[in-house]
């Protein structure tokens, strides 16, 4: 479905590839002429766009891990985790 329309853009073939020969993201077209932005989901494995993420998947000069820090509502939900493994462990 994506591809498809991808390639009704004219996008499709635009797509690098990687060292093993797959497509790699709409956002990495600009890689070679250093106008793209490095994608920080893929750099950590967890890009769930793929090959329609907006953002480069490729290694850049100087890109190193980042902190992805998770939502305010995933952060209550694992403090209210371990406050009750620890009310638990304290019965």
């Amino acid at each position: 479905d994506k591809l498809i329309e991808l390639d009704d853009q004219g996008l499709l073939t635009k797509i690098p590839r990687d060292d093993e020969g797959s497509l790699s993201s709409v956002g990495s077209i600009g890689h070679t002429r250093s106008d793209c932005t490095p994608c920080a989901y893929w750099y950590k494995g967890i890009c769930k766009y793929g090959l329609t993420c907006l953002y480069c998947h490729f290694v850049h000069d100087g890109q190193r891990v980042l902190r992805l820090r998770p939502s305010k509502k995933t952060r209550m939900r694992i403090r209210k985790r371990e406050e009750a493994a620890a009310a638990a462990a304290a019965a």
